[in-house]
Parts: C-alpha cells; structure tokens; sequence
C-alpha cells in the first residue's frame, strides 16, 4: 500500500511541472512528460501486486480501476500538453492543459 501511495504521488508531482512547460517551457516539457511516465510501469506492477494479495475481487476490481483512473488522467495532461507543445501564444489549448 505504501509504495502504491508513493508511485501515485511521484506521478502528483509531475502535474504542475508539465502543466507550466507545456505553456511555455517548451525546452522542459519532454524531460517532465518522460519522468512522469516512467512511473506507470512500476505503478501498475505495484498494483497488480498489491489486487492479487486481495481475496475480495470487489476490492481487486476498485483498486484496478483506480490505478487506470489514475493513469488515464496523467495521459490526458500528456496529451493536452503536447497539443500546446510550450507554446506562449496558445492560449486556447492552455484551458485543455489546466482541465487535464
């Protein structure tokens, strides 16, 4: 459970970094979307792990779906933020970056 919480929180701490570049910190934003997405791995391994120690599969089944929540907001912002790309002047993608 612990390193569940710890690899969703490293994926926490990569939000507003790649939230900033992809406004315009264009020379920032492939190093943040990449460390952000190492973390998947290790974050679906740990909760695979973590549902296949579970007897209940309603609890398997919640914990699964929550990682893949999680993982398909983080590829949301991944995706608004290379539409913006750290581009200052496009300010109509940045409300896509800030919703993702």
């Amino acid at each position: 459970q612990e390193q569940l919480l710890q690899a969703i929180g490293d994926i926490g701490e990569h939000i507003k970094p790649i939230a900033m570049a992809a406004k315009g910190e264009a020379e920032k934003l492939g190093y943040q979307v990449t460390a952000m997405c190492n973390v998947f791995p290790s974050l679906a391994g740990i909760a695979i792990g973590a549902a296949s120690k579970t007897t209940s599969s309603q609890l398997q089944n919640s914990l699964l779906e929550k990682t893949k929540t999680v993982i398909e907001s983080a590829l949301q912002l991944v995706y608004a933020a290379k539409e913006a790309g750290g581009n200052t002047k496009s300010t109509a993608v940045h409300g896509k970056v800030d919703e993702a």
